[in-house]
């Protein structure tokens, strides 16, 4: 028995924005602004360090050897819902025990006959001895030297390949920083009696402010007003 279920539901985008506005104070340049993301440098290097030289010896191997993947036979098992009560419950789960067993024992043969073809084709033979080894490193040496990877026979790897396979690049990654900055235009667009009254308003701020200074040099020479140092007396205005 099989059943179905339909759902239906509603949802909702909702968007977020933000905004900013500048003000230009001036009547007659313009102010024009400009904004620059803020750029993240990084430096990749990539170096070539060094070259491991080693035997593989298949007759000793030591590399890992993964498990074969399980045979695509087409068949899947698909579970299904057994009452305790029902009559043929017993041997339904013998069934099924009965099939895990057969996969293991196919999964097991597989694996059995992969090591079994890889031990009979080193069969009677003998790992390679040390001198061997030794002898191979040395050629494998020899020839990288030749190639100019290596400074030398055991050494390192030489400036020449370091040079060659290195590299170095610089790249800039975008970040969410802005930096905003102004520049005043050095266009004028006044015309010549709108320059007059701004000549006229900032005369008449230098008066007010001359006049400001004024006011305050005679309260402080005003009685009222004036405060008399530490440790003196203000002598009494003499009586009429």
């Amino acid at each position: 028995m099989s059943t179905r279920a339909h759902q239906q539901g509603e949802s909702e985008d909702q968007f977020e924005s933000a905004s900013r506005k500048f003000k230009n104070p001036n009547r007659c340049h313009a102010v024009s602004f400009y904004f620059y993301r803020i750029n993240k440098c990084q430096t990749v290097k990539f170096e070539l360090v060094s070259i491991e030289r080693r035997v593989v010896d298949l007759q000793a191997p030591t590399s890992v050897v993964l498990n074969p993947p399980k045979p695509v036979t087409g068949v899947t098992v698909r579970p299904t819902a057994v009452l305790a009560t029902s009559a043929n419950r017993l041997e339904v789960a013998r069934r099924a025990q009965e099939s895990v067993v057969v996969e293991q024992d196919v999964a097991n043969s597989a694996r059995l006959g992969i090591a079994t073809r890889a031990l009979s084709n080193f069969a009677g033979t003998a790992p390679l001895p040390v001198n061997a080894r030794a002898a191979a490193l040395q050629q494998v040496d020899e020839d990288l030297v030749k190639q100019g990877l290596l400074d030398k026979v055991g050494g390192n790897v030489s400036p020449a390949a370091q040079t060659a396979f290195g590299w170095s690049r610089e790249m800039a990654m975008p970040t969410p920083g802005i930096l905003v900055k102004g520049c005043l235009d050095e266009c004028d667009i006044c015309e010549p009696e709108l320059k007059q009254q701004i000549a006229l308003e900032l005369v008449r701020m230098d008066l007010q402010n001359q006049l400001l200074q004024k006011q305050i040099e005679l309260l402080e020479k005003s009685q009222e007003y004036r405060c008399c140092p530490a440790g003196e007396e203000e002598m009494a205005p003499p009586s009429p």
